[in-house]
């Protein structure tokens, strides 16, 4: 990756990755206040017509009227307060949801990370199969090598460290000896961040229709908007599940990418040692395949 076109990149990928998440999230707080009280600028509080009013698309149903140019800055900056907001979110919340998602619908191993090879012996603990997904890695043979790089760069297990490890630990190791694999991972991260704020709202747009189903019940209007309440409903399960998915296969990857590339950050920070033993052998003035042997 260009060192030079990299800070740029990642800017762009952290950007949309705040500001598209912020712009359904936007519409879905609508949706939520306009259910919760009604103002009348839309007959039917379902996202579909709040976002068709907010880019102007007029019907019977929106009473709404065209918004100017400081209107749509107006709305893009709440958009991105929203997105922000939200990406501050832990993602464990939507790890769980991912993973419980995955029990009751029986994704495959690939999805929900359980297989012979890889899962730690009984008994079970859930957050073995959360993110970093231990039950996945500890038992795989490169993890060994990864265990006594870590502790030779930072004299302690990486056991004995707090957050997420040794996720974390190698993404900071990765940042100091092999930057460009660095910013490879820190560009997926962004996409998979993006990923959790979808899949949050997602569940939330079909939380939201079954609360509207509810209200629709209790007034009496259910039956003028049975059809569209199911429509939104069957939407938004649908993109849950698509999500949740996707979102548990991206991270399983961005796990397995920073664990592959700080093996390969362990090669390489070996070599550069010969190499440099090598060199300083021959400033030196002695042999450099005596000194490589010692």
């Amino acid at each position: 990756m260009n060192s030079e076109s990299s800070p740029v990149r990642l800017t762009i990928v952290d950007f949309m990755g705040v500001f598209l998440p912020g712009i359904v999230w936007l519409i879905l707080f609508l949706s939520m206040a306009e259910l919760l009280h009604p103002s009348g600028w839309v007959q039917d509080a379902n996202p579909r017509d709040i976002a068709y009013a907010l880019v102007g698309l007029h019907s019977e149903k929106i009473t709404l009227p065209a918004l100017n140019a400081f209107s749509y800055v107006g709305l893009a900056f709440v958009a991105l307060l929203a997105g922000y907001f939200m990406k501050a979110i832990p993602s464990r919340i939507a790890d769980l949801v991912s993973f419980g998602i995955g029990i009751v619908l029986f994704f495959p191993k690939t999805i929900m990370g359980f297989s012979k090879r890889s899962a730690i012996p009984p008994p079970f603990q859930l957050k073995d199969y959360l993110f970093p997904y231990p039950a996945i890695h500890k038992r795989q043979q490169y993890f060994k090598t990864l265990e006594s790089f870590i502790e030779s760069k930072v004299h302690l297990p990486y056991t004995d460290l707090r957050g997420y490890q040794p996720f974390s630990i190698c993404k900071r190791l990765l940042k100091i000896y092999v930057p460009e694999l660095w910013e490879e991972i820190q560009h997926r991260e962004a996409q998979v961040r993006m990923l959790d704020s979808l899949l949050l709202a997602s569940l939330f747009s079909f939380m939201l229709s079954v609360a509207k189903l509810g209200i629709d019940w209790y007034s009496g209007t259910l039956p003028s908007h049975l059809a569209t309440n199911l429509i939104g409903l069957t939407i938004s399960m649908v993109t849950t599940i698509i999500m949740a998915a996707t979102y548990r296969v991206r991270r399983h990857r961005e796990v397995e990418d920073v664990y592959h590339y700080t093996l390969i950050a362990s090669r390489l920070t070996k070599e550069r040692n010969r190499q440099k033993r090598i060199a300083t052998a021959r400033f030196d003035g002695e042999d450099p395949i005596s000194s490589k042997e010692n």
